[in-house]
């Protein structure tokens, strides 16, 4: 199988190509560079693999909840790619294929993520390992202020919480077994999730495969 994932929803921009199983990935911390380099990016990762995009069985993004203007790009590449060679999208929720990241790199199986989503509030969700080594959503991700942050699904001393607002939250994080800071989604992630919703016979039609925002267009404000 071969899919090629997008991953923007940070300030890292990351893309994957799965090849017959095996994936190779590209991974960079470069704020507000995205647009300006991602179909280059796509360029040379599948001139690198002998791939053409006739050959992709699928396309997959990090569909949000993240920054509004990465997750905009990934859709929009995405968008673009499926539609011209008439190729499935499937949209991965970030949070989950953070989630992904972390028990892959550190083999934690659960694991809460509080992430900055600006104006006082945060991005929030809940994930345990579950059949086939892939996270289960415990919990439906949410948007909440820091004030209304929800620890009570936190029931045992196995869990860990991701957060890149370590500073801002006045939180009891003791009742973690880890504290993880300043990890970055990755499209390898991404790219296992979507493989797997493939074979769940989980792929949307192009117009259903939408991008997870948490908050309306007007709310946002420049930063």
């Amino acid at each position: 199988m071969n899919i090629l994932a997008l991953e923007t929803s940070s300030d890292a921009c990351s893309i994957a190509l799965m090849n017959r199983d095996k994936i190779i990935q590209r991974h960079e911390v470069l704020p507000q560079q995205h647009a300006n380099i991602i179909l280059d990016w796509i360029a040379v990762l599948l001139a690198n693999a002998n791939v053409i995009i006739p050959e992709l069985d699928a396309i997959a993004y990090s569909c949000g909840p993240g920054s509004y203007t990465g997750i905009r790009i990934a859709a929009a590449v995405g968008q673009g790619i499926a539609l011209a060679h008439k190729k499935p999208l499937i949209a991965v929720p970030s949070l989950r294929s953070m989630a992904q990241g972390i028990y892959r790199e550190f083999g934690k199986q659960k694991v809460m993520l509080i992430l900055n989503a600006r104006m006082g509030q945060a991005y929030c969700g809940f994930y345990a390992v579950g059949a086939n080594d892939l996270m289960v959503e415990q919990h439906a991700d949410v948007l909440c202020s820091l004030a209304d942050i929800d620890l009570s699904p936190i029931d045992n001393d196995q869990w860990v919480v991701v957060t890149d607002m370590r500073d801002e939250i006045t939180l009891d994080l003791e009742i973690f077994s880890q504290v993880i800071t300043q990890y970055y989604p990755k499209a390898q992630d991404t790219v296992y999730l979507a493989k797997s919703f493939i074979e769940q016979g989980r792929v949307p039609s192009l117009e259903a495969a939408l991008p997870i925002y948490m908050r309306s267009e007007n709310a946002w404000k420049k930063l």
